[in-house]
């Protein structure tokens, strides 16, 4: 893939320098994606019923079929709305996997089954590593340069603690749910069996948590931006 900066990346997809530079520019970038898509996916180990006894080559190609969505909503809302306050290619990746959230949450509704839910009692390593904030923080490290891949590693293993040793399973459940899954406060109550204010007060008490905890452990906003900048 040919490196590109910000303002490549941005020209070149929008066809400015050209429609055989955009078409290689959207090639380079679904390339770019499909990887990450296909780790996502490969991440649950519970997949939604549809895909059920899916081959890899159902999977592959619903993979392909992430990317391709990405693109199109990057093209048609995504280059105007990137404001280079990160990569592109870090902005592309977050929404291709909001994009593959989606089509999960899709498939578990078609399936007429919930999505799964978080017991804490019932998780084991796996499903514990599936869940960090460290696993689904990969697309970040990947643009970052070695020192600062180190450095993160170290506050996302941190963050890690901090949520399983001082936040209840439910405080914990709702961050999860809220933050790594993105789902909305709403479904987090349907799921949870309880109101959309209970989620917000649960999201609300984790988040001062994981704030305290990483200010006792000498993090400081100005030290996590400056490792992210």
């Amino acid at each position: 893939m040919v490196d590109r900066d910000n303002e490549t990346w941005i020209v070149e997809l929008k066809g400015q320098r050209g429609k055989q530079r955009q078409e290689a520019a959207f090639q380079d970038l679904g390339n770019s994606l499909l990887p990450l898509v296909r780790w996502y996916l490969s991440s649950y180990s519970t997949l939604p019923p549809p895909l059920t006894h899916r081959s890899y080559h159902d999977l592959d190609q619903l993979a392909r079929d992430i990317v391709q969505d990405s693109l199109l909503r990057i093209w048609q809302k995504g280059l105007d709305l990137f404001r280079g306050d990160a990569r592109f290619l870090t902005f592309a990746k977050a929404i291709a996997i909001n994009q593959a959230k989606q089509k999960l949450r899709q498939l578990w509704r078609r399936g007429e089954e919930p999505w799964p839910s978080f017991n804490a009692g019932e998780m084991d390593e796996e499903d514990i590593d599936r869940l960090s904030i460290a696993v689904r923080s990969e697309m970040v490290m990947a643009e970052l340069p070695p020192e600062k891949r180190v450095m993160l590693r170290e506050v996302l293993q941190c963050m890690d603690r901090i949520l399983a040793g001082w936040c209840s399973p439910r405080e914990r459940e709702a961050f999860v749910r809220k933050y790594l899954d993105g789902l909305r406060s709403k479904e987090i109550a349907q799921l949870m069996g309880t109101t959309d204010r209970a989620v917000n007060l649960l999201t609300f008490n984790a988040r001062q948590k994981l704030r305290q905890g990483l200010e006792k452990e000498g993090y400081t906003l100005a030290s996590l931006l400056a490792i992210l900048l």
